[in-house]
């Protein structure tokens, strides 16, 4: 039943999940990291059973005022994105953790003066640069016998586009690995923690 459960969350905020929210509708106030880290949690089975550990980095656990759905929808596709990008474990026993055969993720966040930025790093089989040019075309991916239908990164880039004006950008190399990039305005909102804390309050 618990897993059932997961699974049953992360499609909910992945690809078949329906978009609520419009881009001017009224923002949410949340901590980043704490979302982050969320979808981590929801995904460990999957990560877990390919041997596959994810490490998260950020300086500061920063205030964010954004569309909280699209922006877990986004981590979490890019997440899974990069877990699809290791070859999948042939082993007996899946749960079994090997930290010598362990392969990582790497998500880090960092902020500028324009933008908080998250970064998902794998150390995959790359991205040609001629499907770089494809890969957040609708069906189209690189990742063969797998379940994926390639609408992730698509999905992933037209919510960026859509709610938070920018697109989500790759730097990858073959047999090397990807890094994701997510952007989203930097931005101050008087008051926001205050919100934030009587938001606590009532749930």
């Amino acid at each position: 039943p618990q897993a059932i459960a997961v699974c049953e969350r992360i499609l909910e905020l992945t690809e078949f999940a329906p978009t609520t929210n419009k881009p001017d509708s009224p923002e949410d106030v949340f901590y980043m990291n704490e979302q982050i880290q969320k979808i981590i949690h929801l995904l460990r089975p999957r990560y877990i059973h390919e041997n596959i550990q994810i490490l998260f980095s950020a300086p500061e656990n920063y205030l964010l005022c954004a569309f909280q759905l699209e922006f877990e929808r986004i981590i979490a596709n890019l997440l899974l994105n990069a877990i699809e990008a290791y070859p999948k474990m042939k082993k007996e026993n899946p749960y079994q953790f090997r930290n010598e055969n362990c392969r990582f993720i790497f998500i880090k966040v960092r902020r500028n003066k324009h933008y908080v930025c998250v970064y998902v790093k794998d150390q995959g089989f790359g991205i040609s640069e001629e499907d770089q040019r494809k890969i957040f075309q609708p069906l189209f991916t690189t990742k063969k016998n797998t379940e994926n239908l390639g609408l992730g990164l698509t999905i992933s880039n037209q919510l960026s586009q859509r709610f938070y004006k920018k697109v989500i950008t790759v730097d990858s190399r073959v047999h090397e690995g990807s890094t994701f990039t997510f952007r989203i305005k930097n931005r101050f909102v008087k008051g926001a923690k205050d919100l934030l804390s009587e938001k606590k309050k009532l749930t």
